[in-house]
């Protein structure tokens, strides 16, 4: 652990870590109580030496004997004592400078989102994992069920396989003309629903989109759904090493006009790097950020009543997409004499 951080350990310095984000990078397990906390409920302590968990007393041994994965030294407090967290971190870096993870937010940034090949092997697991459960929801769906109903599933589904339902959004019919981020409602399903989902595993989060018909797609909507398998494709080859997001932003609008939805990209953001985060970095035309090898992404361009997304890993030979499963209907584009392979949707005639 310590070695990922040592050239910011410098000087006899101490580093208080309690993102979430980095907790989980570091410890491999699940700093928070709630899914969408920002702080850990434990803080680290770290320096050359050492390594420190500090948390009160509902949470240091609950950490300690189901979610941590490494040597900590363990320092508790009293849950209604915060003098007594202060006295501890006091004493403990005491004569020594105390940085913390929110001052070096673009150092862990960098750190956290270039994979070992250990966190590569299981994003894959998991991410696999993840296109697995909500492909299951979509070919169990009903007409009738409620878009809360569809979610309750999902979640579920990503839970029967040890992952966390970081965010879930359904969307169905009409909503999906006028919804980009389309929480679920008590709106009952008619014929058409999109499901997105990010889950969580190890701190490691999986994007994936899937689309779902009751009838027949008329011939508007499978041109929308083209549009964005096609700027998505495009966007899955065009990651590489050294390329920008500013660059990168360039190609997308032009991306988009070419498949016949020029503009569109002003309604919705398209997504980037990601990692310990939903998405670590935005593609942006103002951004510098430019993309790295052994990092992951996921795209989501979008039109109104489609969208397509996916997980890729940046590996040295090959962009691999880790959320596809084999079992979804799929196109392939050929971009620039790469084949990309990219979901279409299915079919149900299945009623509730």
């Amino acid at each position: 652990m310590m070695e990922k951080l040592a050239s910011l350990l410098e000087n006899d310095k101490v580093l208080l870590i309690e993102r979430q984000e980095d907790f989980s990078w570091l410890l491999k397990g699940r700093g928070h109580i709630g899914l969408a906390s920002g702080k850990s409920c434990g803080a680290l302590l770290i320096s050359n030496n050492d390594c420190i968990l500090l948390s009160n007393n509902i949470e240091l041994q609950r950490l300690v004997n189901e979610e941590i994965k490494g040597e900590v030294i363990e320092y508790e407090f009293p849950w209604y004592d915060e003098a007594k967290r202060k006295e501890i971190l006091d004493r403990l870096t005491a004569g020594r400078e105390l940085i913390d993870d929110t001052m070096l937010a673009a150092e862990f940034k960098k750190l956290r989102t270039t994979l070992t090949n250990p966190e590569k092997e299981h994003y894959k697991k998991a991410a696999r994992l993840t296109g697995e459960a909500v492909e299951s929801v979509c070919y169990r769906l009903k007409v009738g069920m409620t878009e809360y109903e569809a979610a309750g599933e999902v979640a579920k589904e990503l839970y029967a396989r040890g992952l966390d339902p970081v965010v879930t959004l359904i969307g169905s019919d009409e909503r999906l003309d006028g919804v980009r981020h389309f929480l679920p409602t008590l709106k009952p399903i008619k014929r058409k629903v999109i499901i997105s989902v990010v889950s969580r595993s190890q701190g490691l989060m999986s994007s994936v989109t899937r689309t779902i018909y009751f009838e027949a797609p008329t011939e508007e909507e499978k041109r929308k759904m083209h549009a964005v398998q096609y700027v998505d494709a495009q966007l899955i080859a065009a990651s590489k090493t050294g390329v920008s997001f500013s660059a990168l932003f360039k190609n997308i609008q032009s991306w988009y006009e070419e498949a016949g939805f020029a503009g569109e990209w002003q309604n919705h953001h398209q997504g980037g790097l990601t990692g310990f985060l939903p998405r670590e970095e935005r593609v942006m035309l103002s951004s510098s950020f430019e993309i790295g090898q052994n990092q992951a992404y996921a795209w989501n361009p979008s039109v109104p009543g489609a969208k397509s997304e996916d997980t890729i890993l940046l590996n040295e030979n090959e962009n691999e997409i880790i959320t596809l499963t084999g079992n979804f209907p799929t196109t392939t584009f050929n971009v620039n004499g790469v084949s990309v392979v990219r979901p279409t949707y299915i079919q149900q005639t299945s009623w509730y």
